[in-house]
């Protein structure tokens, strides 16, 4: 959840560009566009990686999460992979989710796969609860034969729930 503007910290220019530094290449977090904006009024370039662009001075670079993910699961369905679960944490991007829940679906319905909801995990849980939700899927539906992660703390959910339902990854 975004902080309100007044509480928000800005990164101090002489910490983002001290004399020697002409440009700024910046992953997260998107919620700093203004920021952003006036340090290219100012003549800083800019590029925004993985997040919209949002100022026309400023460039970026995105990352098509329907075809990424699409290519993950087909990944693990080539590797012999039937039941995957995929697991998304709902982070600071809503949007990106339902790409990501298409890429994995598609993947699926293109190698004659079933689409099985119960196997998506993909609401906004505290990571306690997400981890009770990931590891009940896994000990309830042991042809759980792979898992697709929507992210860092999902990547980590996945592997404590495995490993403390007793499934190996990634031999499991």
């Amino acid at each position: 959840i975004p902080r309100p503007e007044h509480q928000r910290k800005t990164i101090p220019d002489d910490l983002l560009f001290p004399p020697i530094v002409e440009g700024l290449l910046y992953l997260q977090p998107s919620s700093r566009h203004r920021e952003y904006a006036r340090l290219a009024r100012e003549g800083k370039r800019i590029v925004l990686l993985s997040n919209p662009v949002t100022h026309r001075d400023t460039s970026g670079c995105g990352i098509d999460n329907f075809r990424e993910v699409r290519r993950l699961t087909r990944y693990l369905i080539a590797q012999g992979a039937r039941r995957v679960c995929f697991v998304i944490t709902v982070g600071g991007s809503l949007d990106l989710v339902p790409e990501r829940i298409n890429g994995y679906r598609t993947a699926l319905r293109d190698a004659g796969l079933p689409v099985d909801e119960r196997l998506v995990l993909n609401h906004p849980y505290p990571p306690e609860e997400l981890l009770a939700r990931t590891r009940q899927l896994l000990e309830s539906d042991r042809t759980i034969d792979g898992a697709i992660s929507g992210g860092r703390d999902a990547y980590k959910t996945i592997l404590r729930a495995a490993s403390e339902t007793g499934k190996r990854v990634p031999d499991d």
